[in-house]
């Protein structure tokens, strides 16, 4: 059964108009992003806006860089490269990202997830990021050139169960880790984000 479609996104909009690209938003189910028809975007309507969000800047690349319909890996990583520039573009967010303070962040690219903001961070500062769902682990990365484990270590785990016990973002000084755990609300899950920066021999 369809949902009711979402009001326009003045975002996507200003996008639409400037590519001269067109778009619709349909109720695709569960788990469904979005895809281009030709020089159609259609977007999943059941998204919450920052995805969809995402996701049309992320056609818009296929469309943009003259990808085919099915585009290969090569494809796929230059549309979200596409897309992450689109959103957060580089002469303005590097300065503004110095310190990984996603609050502000957030305030200031408020048409971005909290989620794309910290892995755009990655880009231009040193730290690794570990996404909880609900408690379950769905992403974990890091700067480029940095060795971490690829599990939360049990510092990280204890911080992000403070920060889902308090509902509230945290800063937690551990086992030489500075981390900063951020506590967000998205309605159907709960995402915490956790940074950690120096000192990196930790990792090693």
């Amino acid at each position: 059964m369809g949902g009711e479609i979402p009001a326009e996104n003045d975002f996507i909009k200003r996008l639409a108009r400037k590519y001269h690209i067109n778009y619709r938003m349909e109720w695709l189910g569960e788990g469904v992003r979005g895809y281009k028809i030709g020089d159609e975007i259609v977007l999943n309507s059941l998204n919450p806006p920052e995805r969809r969000n995402w996701t049309f800047c992320h056609e818009l690349g296929h469309i943009v860089l003259g990808h085919s319909q099915e585009p290969a890996d090569v494809e796929e990583r230059e549309a979200d490269g596409f897309a992450a520039e689109t959103m957060l573009p580089e002469r303005d967010f590097v300065p503004d990202c110095a310190g990984f303070d996603l609050r502000r962040l957030k305030e200031l690219y408020p048409h971005a997830s909290y989620e794309a903001i910290a892995r755009r961070c990655l880009q231009y500062n040193s730290g690794v990021l570990t996404v909880f769902d609900s408690g379950e682990m769905v992403f974990r990365g890091g700067s480029e050139g940095l060795v971490f484990p690829a599990i939360a270590t049990a510092v990280e785990k204890r911080a992000a169960e403070q920060c889902l016990a308090e509902r509230s973002d945290i800063s937690v000084s551990a086992d030489g880790l500075d981390i900063k755990g951020y506590f967000i609300d998205v309605g159907s899950e709960v995402i915490r984000v956790i940074l950690i920066s120096r000192p990196f021999a930790y990792f090693e």
